[in-house]
């Protein structure tokens, strides 16, 4: 009873004060750009609903049909309101697993947030004031991320970038020159200590445990691809 009193009001703060309902948790989003601007970007992972995580840990659902009427819902707003969305499969106490993915091209269409719901977690713009591309992510703050935890809610992930473009400005925490002028810039969200994030591959993970969070630098790359 304790636990369920504590967790209310952290998750009715978080919702209140985060921009989105739905938080990335166990991800992998790996991006290849060239330096024409034809890129591919995939997300893999764990989506959280907040709303219904809260309404599961507090026991909130009065029947099965409300239940149900609401996990409904959920799944067609996750899955039809985004085009990208290739497969989603819900694993339990408000969790989704999400495999997303777009092939395009920068210049040709200016703009892409990934997972349109979870309102731009991850973004990819060519901006046409500074005739410049960049790659920038959302993230939490520090205090955002320890009430998470204090909910049971751990976020980390893996961010990889690969490129043959000139890269302006970037604040990668790993970079790796490959053949051909193409590049790797890596970076880890919000590591867990001895949990480094793995590639989820097509199944998903297994649920991983609230540890100690590392902080992390928001990633960002700035791109010179113009028209």
């Amino acid at each position: 009873m304790l636990l369920k009193k504590i967790l209310f009001p952290i998750l009715i703060l978080l919702m209140l004060t985060l921009s989105s309902c739905y938080l990335p948790t166990n991800y992998w989003l790996e991006t290849t750009i060239d330096k024409n601007g034809e890129y591919k970007m995939r997300f893999r992972g764990y989506l959280v609903s907040l709303p219904y995580y809260k309404k599961l840990r507090n026991k909130e659902f009065k029947s099965n049909e409300e239940h149900l009427t609401f996990h409904k819902r959920e799944m067609k707003e996750l899955y039809n309101n985004d085009p990208y969305m290739k497969r989603m499969i819900y694993a339990k106490n408000g969790y989704f697993w999400i495999d997303w993915s777009v092939k395009d091209n920068i210049l040709k269409h200016h703009y892409v947030a990934v997972i349109n719901r979870n309102n731009r977690f991850a973004t990819l713009g060519y901006y046409l004031n500074k005739n410049i591309t960049k790659f920038t992510m959302n993230s939490l703050s520090y205090k955002q991320l320890l009430k998470l935890k204090q909910a049971g809610i751990v976020m980390q992930g893996k961010v990889i970038i690969k490129t043959n473009a000139k890269v302006l400005e970037q604040n990668a925490m790993k970079i790796t020159k490959g053949k051909d002028n193409w590049v790797t810039y890596e970076w880890v969200q919000h590591q867990l200590e001895d949990s480094p994030p793995k590639d989820p591959k097509s199944d998903p993970p297994k649920k991983i445990e609230p540890k100690k969070i590392k902080e992390t630098p928001t990633p960002f790359i700035i791109f010179d691809i113009k028209k």
